[in-house]
Formats: structure tokens, C-alpha cells, sequence
């Protein structure tokens, strides 16, 4: 017998001896009473058994016609892998009340009570017996099951709503709307089911120092103390649960660089709250087919993957994964979709920068490169196969409030503040995604153009004007033409242009925000009319840029 068998068992006893001890039984209206305090119906033996297991005992449908159990383990609402709870509620029940039929027949036949009192007596039983009979049935018995899931049954995202606390490894809750308070004893009332992989050591709320090995990684790791610190921000975030931090920390490095070895470290500190994605799971897939290994993410809050494939983008699920605050609908195989907000602050470690099959500039926009540039000595410290198992065993306890220092700052911000190292990393992974920006970069190098945000809006380049030249250059280069509308609106958010700007047309024609030709080029115009006489300025456009006809 399973110890939540033995548990359910124990207390269903403990119910029927304290309901039978209540009656005497010395006379016959004593049986009656006893048959009517008892419940004889599955609706009030269902009921019966939630109050006696009250907030314990949790049934999540997953379908119609199943769904999964959860068991107070003391800590969390563990998930019970057998998923039979709701056959030992009712076989147990069944068997209680059996005995309690058995007992009243046997107390009632030795009692010296008159045959017709005893007649009576049973008469006062018969519901008791027939109830009791009924339920040992195959049919009575999954009946009782069927009322019992539906009494212990809570909503599908029932345990998505535990962002406020964060459960230690020893069962203590952190409120993170309250990080400094002295953390909270463990209570199923609560809606929790994942914990940390790490405890409280020493004094709350926090150490007076950052552990020492743990301190000396991070720099051996990133040396600069701006990227420590948008580390252990995007940490703390993650940790809060909120999932409306819009980065996606992607750690770029060689091999035996220290990014697998960050990543497995908060995943054991962080415990059931971590999890890996497939790379798979951020891929579309073809005609609309569902994609169950999204569902992967679903209440994770330091979410990873390792070296994404270059296939079209599941941009919606990406998008709303790493902060765009849209409801996500996954399912497992063979289950009904369930409705969710991502948790998460996704992480992501790589050799090369990742390349984004992808229409959606946002999700480009949110890859903040973190460079693991320095590849270790096999003689390191760093190549040490048992550092992540040291780091969590002497000083997981610290790291764990390196996390919490993290969301303290990540609540008083706002937001993860991005160093300028990184950001400019990742503005030019930004540009390298981009053929447009790749072309307007090639511009302003070569002094065709100037970004120039402040320009008055008659002195930027048209679209028709600059479109033809990107047209060309594509041509060139070999690159696949986007439609206008996609390069325009690629140069523009570059250029941060601002939302009252958007449709402003100037001396009747529409602009390129920030774009305008540089004082070299106009030169050239002004030298060429000059030299051509009555030439029409458009020809002269024409035979400026050098572009073929587009087709």
C-alpha cells in the first residue's frame, strides 16, 4: 500500500470512528439516528470527503473525462504520478462504510434489546446497507469516483496563479511582495506546486556579501560588473514570475566558456520553477499542427534552451514568451488546451549568435547578447566537472539571494536596465537580421546617407526614392527583396521614430524618418544641374542611382 493510500485511509478511519462514537446505540432510534448522520448519497459522500481533506487533496481536468490529482506533501501540491487518489477516496469510504454497517449488525444482533426493538433497529439501517452495498459495485463504484473529481475539481490554471510566493527546498514560502519579511510556514491553502532547489542558510533577508566562488565565476565568466548586474537583474525577474520583462538573455560563447554552467546553476536553485525547452517548441509548424512541446514552458519561470534552430518562427508563442503579456494556449498530447501567461524570463545559450527565421522585429529586438568570450584551460577551475554540484552544495543558499537582490531592484526599476555593451551587441545582431538595416548601414558608411533623427521632414528621403536604392542594392547582393511596407517599417523602428510622426507627409510626399542624403550627395545633385542645363531633375535621379527597372 502507497503512503497516500495509507494517509487516506488513516483519516477516513478517524472520520467514521469519531461519527460512530457519537451514538450510544442502546436503543433502536439510536440506528436511525446513526444511518442519518451518515451520507448515503455520492453527493454527500463527496462532499463528505472534501471536508475532511479540505485544501490536501486537488483534482486539475486535463479533458472530459481526466484530469490529474495533486497531494499537500507538506511543501507543495505535488502531482501524483499513480493518479488514483480518487479511487482510494472512494474504495476507502466504501470500506468505512461497510464497517460501520458491519459494527451496527453485530452490536445491534449481541445487544439485549427485544426482537421488535431489533427489527426496528435494522429497519432504521436498511438505507446505510443499501448504500453501502451499492458503492462496492464496479458501477457504484466509478459512479462515487465520478462525484469525487468533480468536489475536489479546480480550475485547468488553478496552480498558475503562485506568482506572489516563492517555496524553499524546507517548505518555507518567500513573499515576494514582501522580500525582506522573515518567510512564511508552508500552508495548502496556498496555490503552490514547484519550490526552489535551495534553502534559507544563515541570517534573512540577505547575506552582507556575495558568495566568494560564486563572485569569482561571474567574473571569470563576464568580467564587466554593468553585465553581472543585468545577470542578476534578469535572474530576479525571473524569479518574480511576472513575464513582462521583454529580454530574451542569450548567452553567446564558445565551448568551455561558462554559459552551460551559469545556466545549470540557477536551474538547480531555481528547482520546479526551471525548466528546459526544446528547441523545437519556438518552431512553426506546418498547416497549424499543434506543437505540444510549447506546453513545456507553461509555469516555468527561468525557462531555457540551447542552440535554436534556423526554421520559421512561431512568432506568437515567442513573442508572448518573452514578455509580450498575450494569453498562450498549449496542450499535452491527447489533452484539451489549456490558457496561459508565460512566467518566464527566457534564456537562451549558444555557440554562434541565434538567427531568427522571423517577420516580428520585437523578438530580434529583445535578444540581449551576453558575451561568455573567454574559453577555459582544461586545467581551469571553471572545467571543473563538479562545479555546478560545489556552487549549489556551499553556496546555493547565497546565490539564491544574489536571484532575490535581483528582483528587488528588477521591482523598484521597472525594467532589466540593458548595459551599453550589450545593447550595442545586440543592436548590430539587430542590423545583421535585417536586410534593410544591413543596407542602410552600407549607406551611411559609404556617405550616400546620414541618419539624422532631427532633420526637418522635407530634407528625408522619400520611400519611393530610398526603396529603389535598397532595391538595387539587394539585387547586388543577392539578398531576398521584402516588400516596402517591411523595409519602412524595419528603418523606422531603428530610428525610433515617434508614433505622432507616423503617416506625417512633407511638401506632399511621405518621409524616411530619420534618413536624409548627406551634404555630399546633394553636392553631386547641385554639380549635375548645373552642368545639364534644362535636364530634367527626375532623369537625373534616374541616372544617379543606377536602378533597374523593378519588375
Amino acid at each position: 500500500m502507497s503512503t497516500i493510500q495509507q494517509n487516506i485511509e488513516l483519516a477516513i478511519e478517524r472520520w467514521r470512528s469519531e461519527s460512530v462514537s457519537q451514538h450510544t446505540l442502546s436503543d433502536s432510534s439510536a440506528y436511525f439516528r446513526l444511518a442519518e448522520s451518515l451520507p448515503l448519497t455520492d453527493l454527500d459522500a463527496a462532499t463528505t470527503l472534501a471536508e475532511i481533506f479540505q485544501h490536501e487533496l486537488t483534482f486539475i481536468p486535463t479533458s472530459r473525462n481526466s484530469g490529474d490529482w495533486f497531494i499537500w506533501n507538506g511543501i507543495i501540491h505535488a502531482k501524483d504520478e499513480k493518479n488514483l487518489v480518487d479511487d482510494y477516496l472512494a474504495t476507502e469510504f466504501a470500506n468505512a462504510l461497510k464497517k460501520t454497517a458491519d459494527y451496527a449488525t453485530k452490536y445491534l444482533a449481541d445487544s439485549t434489546m427485544s426482537d421488535e426493538d431489533k427489527a426496528a433497529g435494522r429497519k432504521g439501517m436498511a438505507d446505510l446497507y443499501k448504500y453501502a452495498r451499492s458503492i462496492r459495485s464496479a458501477g457504484g463504484l466509478n459512479s462515487l469516483k465520478t462525484r469525487i473529481r468533480y468536489e475536489f475539481q479546480q480550475a485547468p490554471d488553478f496552480f498558475d496563479h503562485d506568482q506572489r510566493w516563492a517555496v524553499m527546498s524546507d517548505g518555507r514560502v518567500i513573499d515576494l511582495e514582501n522580500v525582506d519579511e522573515e518567510p512564511l510556514a508552508p500552508c495548502p491553502e496556498r496555490p503552490v506546486s514547484r519550490h526552489l532547489g535551495v534553502s534559507q542558510s544563515g541570517q534573512w533577508p540577505a547575506p552582507a556579501s556575495l558568495p566568494t566562488r560564486w563572485a569569482q565565476a561571474l567574473s571569470d565568466w563576464t568580467p564587466d560588473k554593468e553585465v553581472q548586474d543585468y545577470l542578476r537583474i534578469a535572474a530576479g525577474a525571473a524569479l518574480l514570475g511576472h513575464g513582462d520583462a521583454k529580454n530574451i538573455v542569450t548567452l553567446v560563447g564558445l565551448s568551455h566558456t561558462g554559459k552551460s554552467t551559469y545556466i545549470n546553476v540557477l536551474r538547480e536553485v531555481f528547482g520546479t520553477y526551471a525548466g528546459e525547452l526544446p528547441p523545437t517548441a519556438i518552431v512553426q509548424k506546418y498547416g497549424g499542427a499543434t506543437n505540444f512541446e510549447q506546453h513545456k514552458a507553461r509555469g516555468k519561470r527561468f525557462l531555457y534552451l540551447s542552440e535554436p534552430q534556423k526554421q520559421r518562427t512561431d512568432d506568437a508563442f515567442l513573442k508572448a514568451l518573452s514578455g509580450g503579456g498575450d494569453t498562450i494556449t498549449t496542450s499535452k498530447k491527447g489533452q484539451d488546451g489549456v490558457e496561459w501567461q508565460a512566467q518566464c524570463v527566457l534564456h537562451i545559450a549558444a555557440n554562434h549568435i541565434p538567427e531568427f527565421d522571423t517577420s516580428d522585429d520585437a523578438i530580434v529586438g529583445r535578444m540581449n547578447i551576453v558575451g561568455f568570450d573567454h574559453v577555459f584551460s582544461p586545467e581551469s577551475m571553471q572545467r571543473n566537472k563538479n562545479l555546478v554540484q560545489e556552487l549549489i552544495e556551499h553556496e546555493g543558499s547565497g546565490i539564491m539571494f544574489w536571484i532575490l537582490d535581483g528582483a528587488r531592484e528588477y521591482l523598484k526599476l521597472g525594467h532589466i536596465p540593458v548595459p551599453t555593451s550589450i545593447r550595442k551587441r545586440s543592436q548590430e545582431n539587430v542590423v545583421e537580421s535585417s536586410a534593410a538595416l544591413m543596407w542602410l548601414k552600407e549607406m551611411v558608411d559609404s556617405g550616400e546617407l546620414v541618419i539624422d533623427p532631427d532633420a526637418y521632414m522635407k530634407d528625408m528621403i522619400t520611400p519611393k526614392d530610398g526603396y529603389a536604392m535598397f532595391s538595387r542594392w539587394c539585387f547586388d547582393n543577392g539578398e531576398q527583396l521584402p516588400t516596402q511596407k517591411k523595409w519602412l517599417k524595419d528603418i523606422e523602428a531603428f530610428n525610433h521614430m515617434p508614433a505622432e510622426r507616423k503617416g506625417k507627409r512633407s511638401d506632399g510626399h511621405a518621409r524616411v524618418w530619420g534618413v536624409r542624403q548627406s551634404a555630399h550627395r546633394e553636392s553631386r545633385k547641385l554639380h549635375l544641374v548645373q552642368d545639364g542645363g534644362s535636364t530634367d531633375f527626375r532623369d537625373l535621379l534616374t541616372q544617379l542611382e543606377t536602378v533597374p527597372t523593378v519588375q
